[in-house]
């Protein structure tokens, strides 16, 4: 069986190469982004969203996303297929309406493919 947990085995760096060692733990505003070359984490900040600047952002989603859906009439004995999927969509608002939009679209089953700035 194969090990995949890496997070134990590299030490943890501050942008300015100050090693806070094995055991340290990201706070809620920071990640681990891994320097494979160097064998180790670089502690980043996650940027807060912005809620003034109104903004288009195209979403694009992975093929076949929520497609094929497969409906029997009893009456008649038929199956019917609906093949139409979604590729994209066209979002206005905030970061942050934006992130909790794309959440919403996550629960619903759907997989986003990446964000592109419209203007």
């Amino acid at each position: 069986m194969y090990n995949f947990m890496i997070y134990d085995t590299y030490p943890y760096y501050t942008q300015d190469g100050i090693n806070k060692g094995l055991d340290y733990k990201c706070a809620s505003n920071e990640y681990g982004l891994l320097d494979y070359k160097n064998k180790r984490f670089i502690i980043k900040t996650i940027p807060k969203l912005d809620d003034t600047i109104i903004k288009k952002t195209i979403i694009t989603f992975k093929p076949n996303t929520l497609g094929a859906v497969v409906t029997k009439d009893i009456s008649i004995g038929k199956t019917f297929v609906d093949n139409c999927s979604k590729t994209s969509d066209v979002f206005i608002g905030t970061e942050k309406e934006l992130a909790d939009y794309a959440d919403k679209l996550i629960k619903k089953g759907y997989n986003i493919q990446d964000f592109y700035n419209y203007e």
